[in-house]
């Protein structure tokens, strides 16, 4: 395990513990304390944590960035995928909605190839995006979360309810037969259903890793979404949901 890796997985710890002992990190990664030391030295000096006696904690701020920044990572290969695919049902002239997910991000890095655009961003990180391109693009405003890096609240709600974007595209983090679409925040649920509900056309992009998945808050039900974009082939029940719900399945290949 090379120095990049242990310092992910010592981040990957402390956002599961408020403290994580030296020596517990050292053996769970069959290395010496010395080591883990050094690793956390140098984390120390980018303030992701700090180093206290005999361990390590993430500061406040961080604990934030770190777990966005893990959801960044997290499938970003089927992420890119699926924005690939995305892509595609863009056309030039299109006004489109993008929820302030990390794998809609990856749509807002690609859009350069579409001309003719408008698009309505909740995220900052995807306003950032766009900001260094030359598609013209509007900011849903709202109160600032600094979990999902969006804009939510009653501006944001006011303004996306007066804006019908030719397309939406968001995410989710379970897709069940149970639950439908769901998220785990009743806030950013919210604004995932004003977008949904403001569309003409609804696509949701989820990864296999959230078949099956019930999450906190519900977003829609399927039978809101008209295209579902997805890296692996759902199994027989999730295929009979989407096909009694008529949902337009589309699967990003390698």
């Amino acid at each position: 395990m090379n120095a990049s890796e242990r310092k992910k997985k010592i981040l990957e710890a402390l956002l599961t513990s408020k403290f994580v002992p030296i020596r517990d990190l050292a053996q769970a990664m069959g290395v010496h304390d010395i080591t883990i030391r050094r690793d956390l030295q140098e984390l120390e000096k980018q303030r992701v944590l700090e180093v206290v006696r005999g361990g390590a904690r993430l500061v406040e701020q961080a604990q934030m960035d770190v777990a966005y920044e893990m959801r960044a990572q997290t499938e970003l290969d089927a992420k890119r995928r699926i924005a690939a695919e995305a892509l595609k049902l863009i056309q030039d002239g299109d006004t489109i909605a993008l929820d302030a997910s990390t794998t809609t991000l990856e749509i807002a890095r690609v859009l350069s190839a579409r001309e003719n655009l408008h698009v309505l961003a909740s995220s900052l990180d995807a306003a950032n995006v766009l900001a260094s391109s030359k598609i013209p693009f509007t900011v849903v405003g709202g109160t600032f979360n600094p979990v999902v890096r969006g804009f939510s609240g009653p501006i944001s709600e006011l303004v996306l309810g007066r804006l019908h974007p030719d397309r939406v595209f968001f995410s989710a983090r379970g897709l069940s037969l149970k639950g439908g679409l769901t998220d785990a925040s009743l806030v950013e649920a919210e604004v995932k259903n004003r977008l949904i509900q403001s569309a003409k056309t609804v696509i949701a992009l989820i990864d296999h890793t959230k078949f099956g998945v019930l999450a906190f808050s519900s977003i829609v039900p399927l039978t809101d979404v008209d295209i579902l974009i997805t890296d692996q082939e759902p199994d027989s029940a999730m295929k009979k949901m989407l096909q009694d719900a008529q949902v337009k399945v589309i699967v990003a290949r390698d």
